[in-house]
């Protein structure tokens, strides 16, 4: 996500969660997680098999608008709640014949149903079913089997294709009608567009990327997914998000170069000497910070004396005033991803040792031991990927207003590195103006801030 293309329309809309309610997760468990508003962060713990990666996903995929996901999951009904006092219900219908353990592993049997408590209007609709695709592809196509939510894989040859061009291949048009995406009831998609969610999965290190397979493309014409460090993606991301910058830097110079003319001759009011020269200084230290950073060629110095600035007329000023203007403008487009570039190396390079984290336009993410030579992303350490990896999602791929989903984020992390995520968490969700649930195991991850815990009850509701 190039977060400097964001829409503001789109921030300015979202709408924050503030309670999550499930029934039956599993048949068994009931849980109700109320989320802390100020610090806007939640920790969710309790004993494996409870539901806390459920109920992550959960949330994910419903305001992600995949139904078909949330047939699959048992539980009886889903509740989130917002600010401003509305919420969404999904309601999961089984009938009986699944219920007596006849089609246990089908979802043929299942129906959602969403009921809408918007501006103190109920509103209950149904969300069309389907017959479960797995089953159906079985019995057409077994030498494939599915790899993800997704992904296909025919056992004959290892061929991966998406699930909609295994429809189209195999499935009649009939039969490509029937397990279409289910309709979405306008006012449940209305709903859900201002509720923003990313889920950090457990499994964060692999990637799915598309490319071509060369071999292949001999017989056949498609496109597979194969799988990468995710760090090396991040990195090729941030070079992107950099190169997108950069652009838009240029493309604000041209337009200010072009109407120079006009907005010197329309200029009203000059800045004095002293203001100039406060002014040149604080661009001087930011084209500085933005050099060191890779996002700038080093300035040569400064484009007149400051000591010159006593003695210049009017028209001068006027020239210099508009300069002044017209740079802070350029460099503001480049501040926002600046900005969030010095998080990540700060908080990386505090932490890693005998290795160093640089960020170049021309590369992205670049690592150099203590002896200066490069070395390979992909090698670093899976705790060293795991802190890239969470901090890079935090920091570049959400916006504000998103809720964060972090599942187990003490993973192979040193107990040291698990005591310093809440305290930089915290820091994030209150600068970037995001909220995080968090669910976890490690008492160092908590710390002291047992004001943030929600426990998922353990005892099976009967």
């Amino acid at each position: 996500m190039d977060l400097g293309k964001t829409d503001m329309n789109t921030i300015t809309k979202l709408r924050r969660v503030r309670l999550v309610e499930v029934t039956g997760l599993f048949g068994l468990y009931n849980h109700k997680i109320e989320l802390n508003d100020e610090e806007r962060v939640t920790i969710i713990h309790g004993p494996n098999g409870v539901g806390k990666t459920m109920l992550l996903r959960m949330l994910s995929e419903l305001f992600n608008g995949h139904y078909s996901h949330l047939r699959r999951i048992p539980f009886t009904s889903l509740t989130v709640g917002l600010d401003g006092g509305d919420a969404v219900t999904i309601v999961r219908k089984v009938e009986d014949d699944e219920r007596d353990g006849e089609k246990s592993n089908s979802t043929s049997g299942v129906n959602l149903f969403a009921i809408l408590n918007i501006s103190n209007e109920r509103l209950e609709v149904a969300l069309s079913s389907t017959s479960d695709i797995d089953e159906y592809l079985a019995s057409r196509v077994p030498y494939f089997h599915r790899l993800n939510e997704d992904l296909w894989e025919d056992e004959r040859d290892g061929e991966v294709v998406s699930e909609e061009d295994l429809k189209q291949r195999y499935l009649s048009p009939a039969a490509r009608q029937r397990f279409s995406k289910i309709d979405e009831p306008a006012a449940l998609k209305e709903l859900r567009s201002t509720v923003r969610t990313h889920l950090i999965e457990a499994q964060r290190l692999i990637q799915l990327t598309r490319g071509d397979d060369r071999s292949r493309m001999l017989r056949r014409s498609f496109q597979f997914e194969r799988m990468i460090p995710t760090v090396e993606q991040y990195s090729k991301e941030l070079q992107q998000q950099i190169a997108n910058s950069l652009a838009n830097y240029a493309g604000e110079s041209q337009a200010l170069d072009q109407t120079f003319p006009r907005r010197l001759v329309e200029l009203r009011e000059s800045l004095s000497p002293e203001l100039l020269r406060e002014k040149l200084d604080e661009l001087e230290t930011t084209r500085k910070a933005l050099s060191d950073m890779g996002l700038l060629v080093a300035s040569q110095a400064y484009p007149v004396s400051l000591s010159e600035l006593d003695g210049l007329d009017d028209a001068k000023r006027s020239v210099m005033t508009l300069y002044v203007q017209d740079t802070a403008r350029k460099l503001g487009i480049l501040r926002a991803i600046a900005d969030r570039i010095q998080l990540l190396l700060e908080s990386i390079n505090s932490k890693f040792r005998n290795k160093r984290i640089s960020v170049s336009r021309e590369s992205g993410l670049t690592v150099t031991g203590v002896d200066g030579n490069e070395i390979d992303i992909g090698a670093l350490s899976s705790g060293e990927q795991h802190e890239i990896v969470i901090l890079y999602n935090l920091l570049f791929r959400v916006m504000p207003n998103t809720l964060i989903l972090i599942d187990e984020p003490e993973l192979s992390l040193h107990v040291t590195w698990q005591k310093k995520f809440l305290p930089e968490l915290l820091a994030i969700t209150q600068q970037a103006k995001i909220d995080a649930i968090i669910a976890t195991h490690s008492p160092f991850i908590i710390g002291d801030s047992v004001e943030l815990m929600v426990a998922l009850d353990a005892d099976a509701d009967n």
